[in-house]
């Protein structure tokens, strides 16, 4: 995902760069993905829900698997951000 996320903003380095439309970007991806994953997996019947799945409005898919793809990884980039900060002000205070 760091990878394809390389490309997509053209910079190796664009987690220091980190900004809230980028934040939007990798939300909007999660929901995609989860979406299209989630229709896979119940067109070939590799999963199903209980009763008490809360579901996405006018759907089958479950809020928690679709919230949780659209979460992750943009918290997960974010704490990456804020570790990647604090390493870089201790290094260049450092020297």
């Amino acid at each position: 995902m760091y990878f394809s996320s390389a490309l997509f903003f053209h910079k190796i380095n664009w987690l220091t760069n980190l900004t809230l439309k980028s934040i939007i970007i990798f939300a909007l991806a999660g929901f995609i993905i989860a979406v299209i994953f989630e229709n896979w997996a119940f067109t070939n019947n590799e999963w199903s829900y209980s009763s008490e799945m809360p579901l996405l409005p006018f759907s089958t898919m479950g809020i928690l698997p679709v919230l949780q793809m659209m979460l992750l990884p943009t918290i997960t980039f974010y704490i990456a951000k804020k570790i990647f900060q604090k390493k870089k002000r201790k290094y260049t205070t450092a020297n």
